[in-house]
């Protein structure tokens, strides 16, 4: 028996929440989250969100730069 839950995608970005929010988490747009309704195949299994992939270390842009003052 497949089950049914309902998803939030935000209408500017495109990024999914399993919860409603005022304001989309990724891109700050604010009342842009829609509910869709999302069929699982019947089990309990967690659900997926789209991730940014991951870099090496090596690859990562250097931000320990940024000193800021504390006055």
């Amino acid at each position: 028996m497949s089950k049914t839950r309902d998803i939030y995608s935000c209408t500017a970005c495109g990024a999914r929440s399993s919860q409603w929010r005022g304001q989309c988490p990724t891109c700050g747009e604010w009342n842009s989250l829609e509910a869709q309704r999302l069929r699982t195949g019947g089990t309990s299994r967690p659900l997926t969100l789209r991730a940014e992939p991951v870099l090496p270390l090596a690859q990562a842009p250097e931000t320990a730069g940024a000193v800021f003052s504390t006055g």
